[in-house]
């Protein structure tokens, strides 16, 4: 039942009668092969063909790896006179093997099999196209079936030109029959040829996962047909792939920094186009990945230092392709291959909950009906006197409201109404940062929730304004910061609208954890709303590294020779603010422990007992600063 299964699987026997599959099943014979065995040589003659009942293998062609294979695949089904590539065994492997001789008899007694395997053979050719083109050799049969109806085949007349140097990069091909030439146009106008290629000759895939101009030109040396696998495909393959979205977020959240493996070993080969291929190697799990030049670039960055946003704008300086959905996705398959640390796990104690895409046309549905008439000259002045006078109520009305928690009977029923109150406080935030972004005409394609240290978490992807100026920018940045302190200020002066002292301590605690949640985003000391504000202001990507480095080598020489503070100034200001920011933030925390103590009726032996949680909270805001100057 087994090996029925599998030949019926393949698409040259999907419509087998029970007979005839039955007399071909008896055509099959089991053989073994050890890992590292070869079991069919390039250049070798064809004799059988092989389906994989247990076990992987890898394909090289010119010592460069195309491809692996797995169980349900077939080798040598679409070799003619000699084998074109090179199979070895990656792990113990058990093989079903068919004598090309018996084939052959056996489609002389059944004649409609040769139409069959023509028009299955169609469809192998495309799944091999894929399963070489692709930098996803792991993707399963159904899926590599599925996007092979996407791939075209076009027929091409003799000495016409297929692509230019100079081209845009959109399209891989796979030679189907006849023969084209791969060539440079020298200065003197003189043609210098790199290599022809035959039937089954693979070009243009390097640049597949990018719109890279091409860097050669091809021809036809005779009629040929063609295979070809188009650029978009490849994003729609992205977008419904399973936990895309949702690792696209793991990778945009808190700007996470994925880290390569450091076991990986890196295979450098060039193909005929003269496109540099990288062949990365998992020696403990056997697992391989081809890299294009693009791909060798976001891998070199992979060194724990660098976010996506960096990755991503690196790439767009080098070869002026602006992908971060193919970034975040070409790291998540190298994450699944083991070639990746430190992707899915992204700090302690956080759990993505929910990602959503496709959330752009519902929030320019809400800023064109509302959100719009949010960023008037009018209503952003009435905003920012509403922020200002609502702390003013907030200070006033602490007394009342603490005194009203304080006599509540049943005050602990306030703890999950906190978690509530954060709940709206997180969204709010997230959503000054999505109605900004859209404000500036740039989109907004995730939004996500997640929780840490059992705290929600709200992020949104506004990677889209990494096209726009510094100024747009800084203000997606602060906004969701603008938001707390808004909302935070309505809420207060709504206190004086409600008489009932319950609907007050309420208020004033929705206003509190808006406070504390906006001034926690302004912390320069970590990569934050107020950190990122700061690095567009200076346009320093690397404004803290290069701070700490100042502040650990060369803070002394600079205030010895004052006429040298005026080469550091960047970093000097970056310091005052952090400084400003621990002194806010700690007294914000003697403010709230001072109500709290209130709240439960404690009263504390002595000043250090006050001043414990106000250090403390400025030591955990400048914990990773501080991890950073221990290192150099």
């Amino acid at each position: 039942m087994h090996k029925q299964k599998l030949i019926l699987s393949q698409p040259y026997f999907a419509g087998l009668l029970p007979d005839e599959s039955r007399e071909l099943l008896a055509l099959l014979t089991e053989v073994e092969y050890k890992a590292n065995e070869v079991i069919v040589a390039e250049a070798a003659s064809v004799d059988s063909i092989y389906f994989i009942a247990k076990g992987e293998a890898e394909v090289q062609q010119n010592n460069v790896l195309v491809a692996k294979l797995v169980a349900g695949e077939a080798i040598g089904m679409l070799a003619q006179k000699y084998h074109t590539s090179t199979v070895t065994a990656l792990t113990p492997m058990h093989l079903l093997k068919l004598d090309l001789r018996e084939f052959s008899r056996f489609l002389k007694r059944y004649p409609h099999m040769k139409s069959m395997i023509a028009a299955a053979e169609t469809m192998m050719l495309r799944m091999k196209l894929i399963k070489h083109a692709l930098p996803f050799q792991a993707l399963s049969m159904e899926r590599t079936a599925s996007l092979a109806t996407k791939i075209e085949t076009i027929n091409v007349q003799e000495k016409k030109i297929i692509f230019k140097k100079g081209d845009e990069g959109n399209s891989c091909y796979l030679l189907c029959s006849g023969q084209v030439e791969v060539y440079l146009q020298q200065e003197d106008h003189s043609e210098k040829r790199l290599a022809v290629l035959k039937a089954g000759g693979l070009f243009g895939e390097a640049t597949l996962i990018t719109r890279m101009p091409r860097n050669v030109n091809v021809r036809t040396l005779e009629p040929c047909q063609l295979l070809v696998l188009k650029r978009k495909y490849l994003l729609e393959l992205l977008e419904s792939e399973k936990n895309v979205a949702k690792i696209f977020m793991h990778l945009m959240v808190d700007r996470h920094r994925p880290t390569k493996n450091a076991a990986i070993i890196e295979h450098f080969s060039t193909t005929v186009d003269e496109q540099q291929i990288v062949v990365l190697q998992n020696p403990a799990t056997r697992q391989y990945f081809k890299l294009s030049e693009q791909g060798w670039v976001i891998w070199k960055h992979l060194d724990g230092q660098h976010t996506l946003q960096d990755i991503t704008m690196t790439l767009a300086d080098e070869f002026h392709v602006f992908a971060p959905d193919i970034v975040a996705a070409l790291i998540f398959r190298l994450a699944k291959a083991g070639l990746v640390d430190h992707v899915s796990a992204m700090r302690p104690m956080i759990k993505i909950l929910k990602a959503f895409g496709e959330v752009d046309n519902w929030l320019s549905h809400i800023y064109q009906k509302a959100g719009k008439f949010l960023f008037t000259r009018l209503s952003q002045t009435l905003l920012t006197v509403a922020a200002f006078f609502g702390t003013c109520a907030f200070y006033f009305s602490t007394n009342t409201a603490v005194q009203t928690i304080s006599q509540m009977p049943n005050k602990w029923i306030l703890i999950p109404l906190l978690f509530s109150c954060m709940v709206g406080v997180v969204a709010l935030h997230e959503l000054g940062h999505a109605l900004t972004t859209k404000s500036f005409g740039y989109a907004v394609n995730y939004v996500g929730i997640s929780l840490r240290w059992l705290f929600p978490v709200a992020f949104i992807d506004t990677s889209d304004m990494w096209l726009s100026t510094p100024g747009p920018r800084m203000a997606v940045n602060i906004a969701g910061v603008c938001a707390n302190f808004i909302v935070a200020g309505i809420s207060a002066l709504f206190i004086y609208a409600f008489s009932n002292p319950f609907m007050q301590a309420v208020l004033w605690v929705f206003a509190l954890l808006n406070y504390i949640h906006g001034f926690r985003m302004l912390n320069p000391l970590r990569e934050r709303d107020g950190y990122h504000v700061l690095t567009d202001l200076f346009s320093h990507p690397q404004l803290r590294k290069s701070a700490i480095r100042w502040l650990v080598k060369d803070f002394l020489k600079t205030f010895k020779r004052l006429t040298s503070i005026r080469d550091h100034k960047v970093e000097i200001i970056y310091w005052l603010f952090s400084l400003i920011f621990l002194i806010v933030i700690s007294l914000l925390t003697l403010f709230i422990q001072s109500c709290l103590f209130k709240i439960i009726g404690f009263h504390p032996a002595n000043v250090w007992m006050n001043l414990s949680l106000p250090i403390l909270v400025a030591l955990i805001s400048s914990s990773e600063v501080i991890v950073e100057i221990h290192h150099i």
